[in-house]
């Protein structure tokens, strides 16, 4: 199985080098592949990731995003030009369990990913927020993933109309195996609008109620049902704060869909043909 490995780049200079390095060394037996996601590096990383590919250019691809996005961006670019068999998410953890989900992976078919899990003690507002979720969160799963084609061909047609996040593995499903991670760094961070279609849904369906309440509180009004007095106050109260929440919900959807837009600004490595 050739594995291709994604790399997040912002402002490595100091140390990408090193990490190419070491995964090469843990990884000698295998074949494998870099997709570095430069995420709009102000520093050297870009010139440093262009030298990493003038000496290995037949295993390394780089792609630099014309703008900074979030992480979960940069790793959907690199999910989305990876080809191989199996893909591995590198956020800067210890090479070696690159090599141990690989292994796993290999010993098991039955098994399409493979999640380094971080035995953190749940936090209270972590209990809270999963009130509101039909698919429990939780935060000690990190993006620090390998999985197979299959899991990475279902990600990139989830994510043509939803933003990709660590959450996305849960809704999409495939069977997947936790293994103990004892690096505190790589947990995710949680916001409850990117999880969960309940909150911004409740934009929308409460303007929704409060419009039908307004419109027939109109009715009321004139056909002389009720008395004219604050009533009309209340009307146009009810039907303000109704296109508000709507507006609310149109422009939380606009923006999530802004936060998982991407452009390419050079992309080094890849046929002209591949995507």
């Amino acid at each position: 199985m050739i594995l291709d490995i994604i790399i997040p780049v912002f402002n490595k200079e100091k140390n990408i080098l090193n990490t190419y390095n070491k995964i090469n060394e843990e990884l000698s037996n295998i074949k494998h592949n870099f997709i570095f996601v430069d995420n709009n590096s102000s520093d050297k990383s870009f010139d440093i990731l262009k030298d990493i590919y003038n000496k290995d250019d037949s295993n390394v691809k780089i792609i630099r995003l014309s703008k900074t996005c979030n992480i979960e961006t940069c790793i959907y670019v690199g999910i989305k030009y990876s080809k191989h068999d199996l893909v591995c998410i590198y956020n800067y953890f210890n090479p070696s369990n690159i090599l141990k989900m690989y292994n796993y992976l290999e010993k098991n078919n039955d098994i399409d990913s493979v999640c380094l899990y971080s035995n953190n003690k749940k936090s209270v507002k972590e209990k809270f927020l999963n009130l509101f979720l039909t698919t429990k969160y939780d935060s000690n799963k990190t993006l620090n993933r390998m999985f197979r084609r299959n899991v990475c061909n279902a990600i990139i047609e989830y994510s043509k109309d939803n933003m990709f996040t660590n959450y996305t593995f849960d809704l999409i499903g495939f069977k997947t195996e936790y293994i103990n991670f004892e690096n505190k760094n790589s947990i995710c961070n949680f916001n409850l609008i990117y999880y969960s279609d309940k909150i911004i849904n409740l934009f929308k369906y409460s303007s929704y109620i409060l419009f039908t309440l307004s419109f027939i509180y109109l009715i009321f009004i004139l056909f002389d049902l009720i008395h004219i007095s604050n009533e009309v106050i209340l009307l146009i109260i009810l039907l303000f704060t109704s296109l508000n929440l709507l507006m609310l919900y149109f422009n939380t959807k606009y923006n999530l869909k802004i936060k998982n837009e991407y452009y390419i600004k050079d992309k080094i490595g890849f046929d002209e043909n591949f995507l």
